[in-house]
Formats: C-alpha cells, structure tokens, sequence
C-alpha cells in the first residue's frame, strides 16, 4: 500500500486475510512506516504469531490495540474521535521519524451492536478526506461471511481500493465522501454508475483496437523469424558441407591447429543449425491450429524419456511417471511441452550419478509438474527463464538451444493455460503447467 491509500480487504476465507495482511504488513514495515494494528478479540500473540510479528525485533514499530478500547471508547463509537484519533496517530508517527502510519484493522466488531456503530461508512467516507495526501495509510479488514452482501456494498463503496481474494483493485464503486455523505447519495451513485458504463465502454473498445495492432504485429514477427530461419539454413548448410570437404582435401597436410579450427567450424554451424531449428519450432506453435483431443500424458512421458535414454545410453536416470494423466490438449503441443520440461530435467541432472526426475499431477487439482534433482538455479532469475536465449547456466556446462522453454510457455499459452518454476541453485527444479480444458 502507498501512503494516503484507503483500502478495504474483502475476505471469506482466513488463509486469504493473512497472506493480504501479512504482505501489507510487510511491505510497511520494509518502507519504516509505523503499525497500528486494531483487533477484534483476537489475542495479540496470537496475531503476531500470524504474520510474523516478534515482540523483540518490532518493539516500538508495531502497536496493538483492541476494538472495544478504539471504536468504542467510552462506550460509544464516535466517528468525529476516531479521525481525531487517527490523525493524532499520524502525526505521531512523522514526530516519532518513521515515514508514515499504516493502520489497519479488524471490522467485525461493529457487529456487535456497540452504540453509534450504525455510523461506521460515515466513519469509512470522512477516512477519505483523511488519507489522501497525508502520511497515513489504512486497511480495513472486513470478513464477507459475516457482514451481509448489503454492508459490504457499503464497504466497496467507501473505499477507493479494494482487495478481494488477494487481488488488489482500483475500486470503481466507490463514491467520494461528499457523494455519500449526501442526502442525494442514490442519485450521485447512479450518474456514477451511468458514467462509469461509458467509461468501460470506451476503454474496452480501444482494448479491441490495441489487441488486433497487436496481433497483426505479432504475426509479422512470426513470419519473419520464420523466413529468416528459413533463409539461414540453407548458408549453414554449406558452410557444413564446404568445411568437411575442405578436410578431406587437404587431410594429407593439414596440421593439428588446421583441424581444430575445421572443427570448431563443424560445431559452430551444427550449433547454429540448432538454434534456427528451434526458432522454426518456436514459430510453428503459433501458426498451427489448436485441436484438443485426449491425451495420454503419461505414456507421452514415458516415450520421452525412452528416447532420452536411446540418446545417451550410457546414463543411469531414475524415471518417475505417476500413471493415469489425461489431458483434452492439442497432442502435438503436449509433447512439446513434455519433451522440452522432461529434456530440461534430462539435462540438468548430467552431473549427478543419483540423477532422478519425475512427473505427475498434483492430487486434487489441473497443475502437472516436472521435477528433477539437478543443478537446479537462483528464484531471483526465474521471470528470465521462459524468454528466448536467457540462460541461467553457462552453455559450456550445459548446452542447449536457449528456445525450449520459451516454446514450451507458447505451447502452454496456446492451451490458455500457466507455466512456472520453483528452484533454488543445486537443489533440483520444480516446473509447474496447467492447461485450460
């Protein structure tokens, strides 16, 4: 959250609560802003224990407080004191050297029928005349299965910001304090309404109109690599060809440097073969036709790696491949999929005499993974490893084409589905696909 942010967290579940709290949480404490944490019952090493709050490394950064003691002191919840009280804490927070306050707190408690609680989105409105601008920033936390759907329209309402799920949005329902605080607040919302339906509109259209400019360039792209592969194969095939003749020629007189040079020329073309190889592969994903039908994913699996170890006979790899796995996907891009995830763990378990790699599913939901013990590598690269040529390892130690992945996030994209990874460096690599039926 940025500070003058007002922001209201909708939940139904408590596992999505304590990921958003905890990231904001986080994220403020990172940014040396001040937290007052306001619970409803909850006890407060109870609440630490949640999101990781120490007593001994947050002394004097994090302060607690409960709902009864806050909302209704004296009794009463009073809406004019609360943004008092908030703003004292504000400018407390500045007079104390932090960058701001980040308040947050938990909603239930207006449930409970305390005095002046029916004011509470009167208190919500008046926090948006607080917020902006200042050094202050607040989370309200409120549970959907408690509050019925008629006060959590309320909530969307009153705040600019919304988190639903552990998604955070730019609230379109809401309605700035003078609108509704106002007597005309009905009539106010349906002209926002009204405008914001125009809004949508205009914005979609130019969304369409992006799109097509879009895909027309895309098409371009693909057309040229495609040529461009095309046109250099032909060049690194002579250059093959002239080269082997070349030492067959001159095999009577040619010296040892003279043959590693051909050599390295031999390499070097078969290396570049390769790639133009895979950038055709790359670019044929996009060109064909989808047509899904059922696919053995695990006799799929298998093949590979059957044509793996035909390969390099000479490897002992320990195979594990849940049976079972069926999947409505386009065959032909499965085995994309497959032979590119599986070659990966192939080849990066190279080093390792206990090599192992394995795929399944995971019980109970569409997400397959491919998992090896290998070289594994560094989370912090990992948005790098689905774009073409981004290596993660040095070709000398491991060679390849650098294309199989980010065919393998085309293959998967064609599915309209997700591709990720989950290493950490000598510790083996997890890649995670699912593809939409």
């Amino acid at each position: 959250m940025e500070l003058g942010e007002h922001t209201c967290a909708l939940y139904d579940n408590d596992a999505d609560r304590r990921a958003v709290v905890g990231r904001v949480l986080r994220d403020g404490l990172q940014r040396n802003m001040k937290i007052l944490y306001v619970a409803d019952g909850a006890a407060i090493d109870q609440i630490r224990g949640w999101f990781g709050l120490s007593e001994e490394e947050h002394a004097g950064r994090v302060t607690f407080g409960q709902a009864d003691d806050c909302y209704g002191k004296g009794g009463r919840f009073d809406p004019d004191c609360m943004i008092d009280h908030v703003n004292c804490e504000i400018k407390k927070a500045e007079a104390e050297g932090f960058a701001g306050l980040l308040a947050t707190g938990e909603m239930s408690w207006a449930l409970r029928g305390i005095p002046g609680s029916e004011r509470l989105m009167e208190y919500e409105a008046k926090l948006n005349r607080v917020y902006p601008g200042s050094r202050g920033a607040g989370l309200c936390q409120y549970d959907m299965r408690l509050f019925p759907p008629a006060r959590s329209l309320d909530v969307l309402r009153a705040h600019p910001k919304a988190v639903v799920g552990r998604q955070t949005y730019d609230n379109l329902y809401y309605l700035p304090p003078e609108e509704m605080l106002s007597d005309r607040r009905e009539e106010a919302e349906l002209q926002r309404w009204i405008g914001n339906l125009a809004t949508r509109h205009e914005l979609l259209e130019r969304l369409r109109a992006r799109s097509a400019q879009l895909e027309a360039a895309n098409r371009e792209l693909e057309e040229f690599a495609h040529s461009a592969s095309h046109d250099l194969k032909s060049p690194l095939r002579a250059i093959n060809a002239y080269s082997g003749l070349l030492a067959k020629h001159l095999a009577a007189t040619l010296d040892h440097e003279g043959r590693t040079l051909l050599d390295a020329i031999g390499g070097a073309t078969r290396r570049m073969e390769a790639v133009v190889g895979a950038l055709l592969a790359l670019g044929g994903i996009g060109q064909r036709e989808l047509r899904r039908e059922r696919v053995d994913l695990s006799a799929l699996a298998r093949a590979v790696v059957e044509e793996l170890r035909q390969g390099e006979p000479g490897r002992a790899v320990e195979a594990r491949i849940q049976d079972g796995l069926f999947e409505d996907a386009d065959p032909v891009l499965a085995r994309i999929i497959l032979q590119n995830l599986i070659g990966n763990a192939w080849k990066f378990t190279g080093e390792r005499a206990d090599a192992v790699l394995e795929f399944g599913r995971l019980p109970g939901t569409v997400d397959y993974f491919v998992r090896d013990n290998g070289a594994g590598f560094d989370p912090a690269f990992a948005a790098n490893l689905f774009k073409p040529f981004r290596r993660l390892h040095a070709g000398s130690r491991f060679p390849g084409s650098g294309v199989g992945l980010a065919t393998v996030h085309r293959a998967v994209a064609r599915h309209e589905g997700e591709v990720w990874a989950e290493s950490e460096p000598e510790k083996g690599a997890t890649f995670w696909f699912r593809l939409r039926p």
